[in-house]
C-alpha cells in the first residue's frame, strides 16, 4: 500500500485506521493524559485485566494453604497431648502456652504488612509466611532478581531476529510486549525485526520512478530508503537520481528504425519516435517503404504510344516517335490551376520533359507552387524526367515561361488526387461543429497543409471560438500557423493568422463562409488546435433605414437560434418597424409565444420597455419607438421551423422626442422633461415645478397603457405664458405617439391670462377631462414647448400638473348610460339610443368616444 493510502479515514460513513504493509498503529499519551474509548480509560482496562490474571493465579493456591493450616492444627493437638502425658513443668517466669495458642497467634499475624515484595510485586499472606507474585521482568523470593530476556529468548522465535541486537533493561522493557528492545539492522524493522523494508511501497510508482518500474533494494544505512527504477522503453535516468525522466532521442541512434533506403525522416517524441512519410514514388509507413510502379496506372503518364519504364521512386518514359511532339513557342507565360477535393493532396507525375537548360532556370522553366504558399515546391529546366511531386494541399499552381532564345519539345504531366492525413481538410455546411488539427491532441505531422471551408445559409454569419492552441511559435507565424479568411477563396478578406500557445479571441465573419488553413513546416511540432463554430445571427444598424430578415429567409430559419438586432439612430429620432413578411411557429396553448418568437423593445437592451412579442403567421402591426433605439430579439427552439420574417425600418426626426432638451438640440438633458408613462394611474408636471420652468424646453411624454384601456387626463393646475395662437409656451396633445396622430390642439391648453409680474401664482384649473381614442391601445403624446430664448425669461411661468388615469373599454348597448355633459359625445349604433344620466359612475366608459370640448371652455 502506498504512502498516500496509509490513512483513509472514511469508508461508507465509518472511520477506519489501516496501516501500510508491515507497519504499526501506535497511540501514545503524554503529560498525564489518557487514551479513552468513549468514557473508558483504555490503560486502566488493561491494568485491571493484568491484576485479575494475577489474582486468578493466587486463588489457585488457596486450597493448598487451607490444607497446610489443617495439618498445623492437627500437629498442635498432638503436641498438647504429649506435654500433658509427660507432666513437664512450665517456666516460672513465662506463662505456659499451649501449641494451639501459638498456632492462633501465628495465624493472626499478616506477614505482608512489612511489604517484603519488591518492584511492584503482589504480596500474598500465608501461615507464618508470604508469597510474592512478581511483575514481568523480575524473579526471586522477593522479586528483586532481574530476568535477562535476551538470554532466555535468544535463539527462539520470540527473540530478536535477522541479526538484530537485543538490549535487556533492568526490570522493565523498552517495549511492553517483547520484554526487551531489539535494535534492527538497516533493512529490517518491527518489534523483533521480522519485517523487511519495502521502499517501493512508500509512494506511487509514478512519483518514485516516473516512466519506470520501482524495484526494492536492500538498505545499507538505517533510515535511508533504497530502490532502483527499471525504465520503460524510450526513457532513462539523468545519472544522478533514480527517476526515469530523461527522454531517449531514438533519432540520434547510429541506426534509427526508420527507412534508410529510401531515407525517411525520424521524428522524436516523448518516450518514443515516429517516422515521416515515405518519399514520393514510394508507399509504406515510414519504417518500410516500397517502390510504386507508376507504369501500372495510365501508362505512368507517358503518351499512349511511348514506353513507360519504372525506376526506383519514379519512372521514365521512352523516346517519343520521330517528329512528335512539336516544339513550344517563344515568349509565352502559361498558367494552370489544379483543384482537387478538400482533404486531398495532388500528386504530379511527369511523362516527358524537354526544356531549355539554363543556370538557375533563368531562360525557359516550369514552376509548381502550392496555391497557399509563396515558395515553389518545384522548378524545372531540364531534359531529365523528375521524380513525382506531391503538394501539401488541394490546390496547385503551374507556371510555364519561355523566352525569345531556344525552345524544345516541352513537357507532359499527369496529376491525381491522393488522400491527405485523416482529418486534414474538408467542406462543412452544418450550422455548428468542432474542428481540430490532424492527430489532435497528439502532435501533428510535418509539412502538412490542411484547408477547410465552412458555409452556412445565405444571410447568416459564422462565429468561431478557440478552445486550445499549441503550434510552433514564430514572431510572424511563418512556420506553423492557422489562417482564417472571410470567404471560401484564398483571395478572401484576411481575418487573422495564429501560432504559439495563446488562445485567440473569438472571430465573427461578415459573410456566410470561412476558409481555414493549417500549415506546418519540417521543423518543430505541437499538439495542434481545437475550435468550435456556430451560426451567428443579428446585427447593429446605424443607417437611417434598412432591411433585415430571419436567418435563411425565405427558407426555414433553423433551430435553436437567438439573433439580436439593435437599431441606433441620432438623438431626437424615432424608429418605425414595418413587417413585409411574418411566419413563425405558433405559440403555446395560452398564446404566450413561448416557442419561436420575435420580441421588440423600446430601448437598447433586454431590460427596455416591451413593445410586443409576436409569433404565428399573423403580421404584427407597425411598431414605433419613443426614442433613438430599438432592440429586436428573434428566438427559435429545437422543434418546428418556419420561413421567418422580413421587415423594414425607417428613422425620422421626432419633434416629440422624450429625451428632453433645453438650450437647443445640443443642450444637456433636462431632468423631469418627458418620458414614457406606463402606469394606469400617475401624476406628472412641467420641469422644475413649482419653480419656473426653463427657457427653450421641449419635453414629450408618451402615455402607453395596457391594451384594452383608454386614457383620461385631468389637469390639476395650469399656468403658461399667454398668446392668442399659443406660439410661445404651450401644451399640445396628440391621439397617438407622433406628430402624424390627430391633435387635440394647442389653444385649448394655454391660459388667456397675462403673465403675473409679481410672480404670484395665478392658476387656472380646467375642469375638462381629455380621453384618448383607442387607435393604439390607449396611447397619447403630450408635448410641452417653450420657444423663448434666455433673454425672455420674464415671460416664463410655473407650468402645470396633470393626472393620468385609465378606463376599461366597454361597448354601449341601448341600456347603457351616456353622461349629460357637453364634454362627452356618445356615438352609438343607429338603432340604439343611449340613456342620459347626470351622474356618471367613476368606472363607466364608452366605446370609442370622440374627445370634444364645450364651446364655453378655452
Amino acid at each position: 500500500m502506498g504512502v498516500e493510502n496509509i490513512f483513509n479515514p472514511y469508508q461508507n460513513g465509518h472511520m477506519i485506521f489501516e496501516s501500510a504493509s508491515h507497519r504499526n498503529i501506535t497511540f501514545r499519551s503524554s503529560n498525564g493524559g489518557f487514551i479513552n474509548i468513549g468514557d473508558v480509560d483504555l490503560g486502566q482496562v488493561i491494568t485491571q485485566a493484568n491484576i485479575k490474571e494475577r489474582l486468578t493465579a493466587v486463588e489457585g493456591h488457596t486450597e493448598t494453604i487451607s490444607s497446610m493450616e489443617r495439618t498445623l492444627e492437627e500437629l498442635g493437638r498432638k503436641i498438647d497431648t504429649l506435654e500433658a502425658a509427660s507432666g513437664s513443668a512450665t517456666s516460672p517466669t513465662v506463662p505456659p502456652q499451649s501449641s494451639s495458642d501459638v498456632t492462633r497467634r501465628l495465624r493472626g499475624r499478616n506477614e505482608c504488612d512489612n511489604n517484603p515484595c519488591r518492584n511492584g510485586a503482589t504480596c500474598i499472606d500465608l501461615f507464618d509466611a508470604y508469597l510474592c507474585q512478581c511483575t514481568n521482568g523480575w524473579k526471586g523470593r522477593q522479586c528483586d532478581e532481574d530476568i535477562n530476556e535476551c538470554v532466555t529468548l535468544g535463539g527462539t522465535a520470540e527473540g530478536c531476529q535477522n541479526g538484530a541486537t537485543c538490549i535487556n533493561a533492568m526490570g522493565t522493557f523498552s517495549y511492553q510486549l517483547s520484554y526487551c528492545r531489539c535494535e534492527c539492522t538497516a533493512n529490517w524493522h518491527g518489534i523483533i525485526c521480522t519485517v523487511a523494508h519495502d521502499d517501493c511501497s512508500e509512494s506511487s510508482n509514478q512519483l518514485l520512478c516516473g516512466h519506470g518500474v520501482c524495484e526494492d533494494v536492500t538498505r545499507a544505512q538505517p533510515g535511508q530508503p533504497r530502490y532502483r527504477c527499471e525504465c520503460n522503453d524510450g526513457w532513462d535516468t539523468d545519472g544522478v537520481r533514480p527517476e526515469c525522466t530523461r527522454d531517449i532521442n531514438e533519432c540520434e541512434a547510429d541506426q534509427p528504425a526508420c527507412s534508410h533506403d529510401p531515407p525517411v525522416t525520424c521524428i522524436n517524441v516523448p518516450g518514443s519516435f515516429q517516422c515521416g512519410q515515405c518519399p514520393a514514388g514510394y508507399t509504406g509507413n515510414g519504417f518500410y517503404c516500397n517502390d510504386i510502379d507508376e507504369c501500372l496506372v495510365n501508362n505512368g503518364g507517358c503518351y499512349a504510344n511511348v514506353q513507360c519504364i519504372n525506376i526506383e521512386g519514379s519512372r521514365r518514359c521512352g523516346p517519343c516517335p520521330r517528329g512528335f511532339p512539336g516544339k513550344y513557342p517563344h515568349n509565352r507565360d502559361c498558367t494552370w490551376t489544379v483543384h482537387v477535393p478538400l482533404g486531398n493532396n495532388i500528386r504530379f507525375t511527369f511523362g516527358n520533359i524537354y526544356l531549355q537548360q539554363s543556370e538557375n532556370c533563368s531562360a525557359d522553366f516550369l514552376t509548381i507552387t502550392d496555391a497557399y504558399d509563396a515558395a515553389p515546391i518545384g522548378q524545372y529546366c531540364t531534359e531529365m524526367t523528375p521524380s513525382p511531386l506531391t503538394t501539401t494541399g488541394p490546390i496547385a499552381l503551374l507556371t510555364f515561361h519561355t523566352d525569345a532564345t531556344e525552345n524544345a519539345n516541352g513537357f507532359s504531366i499527369h496529376y491525381s488526387a491522393i488522400q491527405s492525413d485523416p482529418g486534414c481538410g474538408g467542406a462543412f455546411t452544418s450550422d455548428n461543429g468542432v474542428l481540430i488539427s490532424p492527430n489532435y491532441p497528439n502532435p501533428y505531422s510535418h509539412r502538412s497543409q490542411c484547408i477547410w471551408t465552412i458555409t452556412v445559409s445565405e444571410g447568416d454569419t459564422i462565429a468561431v471560438n478557440f478552445t486550445n492552441m499549441n503550434l510552433e511559435n514564430h514572431e510572424e507565424c511563418q512556420r506553423d500557423y492557422l489562417e482564417i479568411r472571410d470567404g471560401t477563396e484564398e483571395s478572401s478578406n484576411f481575418l487573422g493568422r495564429y501560432c504559439g500557445n495563446t488562445v485567440p479571441q473569438a472571430i465573427i465573419s461578415t459573410t456566410n463562409a470561412l476558409l481555414i488553413k493549417f500549415q506546418s513546416d519540417e521543423s518543430n511540432t505541437g499538439t495542434g488546435f481545437r475550435l468550435t463554430w456556430n451560426v451567428h445571427c443579428g446585427e447593429t444598424f446605424t443607417e437611417d433605414s434598412g432591411v433585415f430578415t430571419s436567418p435563411g429567409f425565405p427558407n426555414s430559419y433553423g433551430h435553436n437560434k437567438d439573433c439580436y438586432y439593435i437599431i441606433t439612430q441620432p438623438p431626437a429620432s424615432i424608429i418605425t418597424l414595418n413587417f413585409t413578411a411574418f411566419n413563425l411557429e405558433a405559440g403555446g396553448s395560452s398564446g404566450s409565444c413561448d416557442h419561436d418568437y420575435l420580441e421588440v423593445r423600446d430601448g437598447q437592451d433586454e431590460n427596455s420597455v416591451l413593445l410586443g412579442r409576436f409569433c404565428t403567421s399573423t403580421t404584427p402591426s407597425v411598431q414605433v419607438s419613443s426614442g433613438q433605439r430599438l432592440w429586436v430579439h428573434f428566438h427559435s427552439d429545437g422543434s418546428v421551423s418556419a420561413p421567418g420574417f422580413s421587415l423594414i425600418y425607417n428613422s425620422t426626426h421626432n419633434t416629440l422626442s422624450t429625451g428632453g432638451e433645453t438650450g437647443g438640440s445640443t443642450g444637456p438633458p433636462l431632468s423631469g422633461c418627458g418620458g414614457r408613462l406606463t402606469s394606469g394611474n400617475e401624476t406628472f408636471s412641467s420641469p422644475r415645478r413649482p419653480r419656473l420652468y426653463p427657457s427653450r424646453a421641449n419635453c414629450t411624454w408618451i402615455l402607453d397603457v395596457t391594451e384594452g384601456f383608454i386614457i383620461r387626463l385631468i389637469f390639476n393646475s395650469f399656468i403658461l405664458e399667454s398668446h392668442s395662437r399659443c406660439n410661445y409656451d404651450y401644451v399640445q396633445i396628440y391621439d397617438g405617439v407622433n406628430t402624424d396622430a390627430p391633435s387635440f390642439g394647442r389653444s385649448r391648453f394655454a391660459t388667456d391670462q397675462e403673465p403675473v409680474k409679481s410672480r404670484r401664482e395665478s392658476e387656472r384649473r380646467p375642469t375638462q377631462e381629455m380621453t384618448g381614442d383607442l387607435k393604439r391601445a390607449g396611447r397619447l403624446a403630450i408635448r410641452h414647448s417653450n420657444s423663448h430664448r434666455s433673454n425672455r425669461n420674464k415671460n416664463m411661468e410655473r407650468g402645470g400638473v396633470l393626472h393620468l388615469s385609465t378606463l376599461k373599454i366597454m361597448t354601449l348597448t341601448g341600456l347603457d348610460l351616456c353622461p349629460e355633459s357637453s364634454r362627452w359625445t356618445c356615438r352609438c349604433p343607429q338603432h340604439i339610443q343611449p340613456r342620459k344620466e347626470k351622474d356618471l359612475e367613476e368606472d363607466a366608459s364608452f366605446h370609442r368616444p370622440a374627445p370634444v370640448m364645450s364651446e364655453d371652455e378655452d
